[in-house]
């Protein structure tokens, strides 16, 4: 989560106009105040200490909100997003993308190579629509067949 946030804001930060070199010979660029980031409930735990770390490195505040992914967080965002109230950074499905894209509720990520080459190739895959990214993967699941016992029965397998 922490690399998710960061990257977000590198991709936030490359995306401002430059101004000119400050007396140290830096470029400053223009940063958002805040970060809006929607993560579905239950699940902002595993953030706070993420959001509290890239607050204190960047400088920018995050405003953290819990919504229930598999059916408000779409909703929320239809009403949000084009009243300009939407998150910067939102939680969803990668079933839920080419639906969001097509309804232009959330724009295509741009990320140096090398930065993918950090996932597997089939969860960068979830995250594309018409050939182009538009999240990073957070996880991956890998489901799997696991026998059950059922009374005093061992379970065998035939595999």
């Amino acid at each position: 989560m922490v690399m998710i946030i960061l990257l977000v804001l590198g991709v936030l930060s490359a995306c401002g106009p430059k101004d000119k070199e400050n007396t140290e010979g830096t470029v400053d660029s223009k940063k958002p105040e805040k970060l809006i980031v929607w993560e579905d409930t239950k699940k902002g735990v595993g953030l706070k200490p993420a959001v509290q770390s890239c607050e204190e490195k960047y400088g920018i505040k995050i405003e953290f909100k819990e919504i229930e992914m598999a059916t408000k967080m779409r909703d929320q965002l239809c009403l949000d997003s084009p009243a300009g109230t939407g998150p910067d950074v939102v939680t969803l499905t990668h079933d839920q993308i080419g639906q969001i894209v097509t309804e232009g509720l959330i724009t295509e990520l741009k990320v140096d190579e090398s930065v993918l080459d950090t996932f597997t190739e089939s969860s960068v895959l979830t995250q594309k629509y018409d050939g182009k990214l538009y999240g990073l993967p957070k996880t991956t699941e890998t489901p799997i067949f696991i026998p059950a016992l059922t009374g005093s029965k061992t379970p065998t397998s035939k595999f």
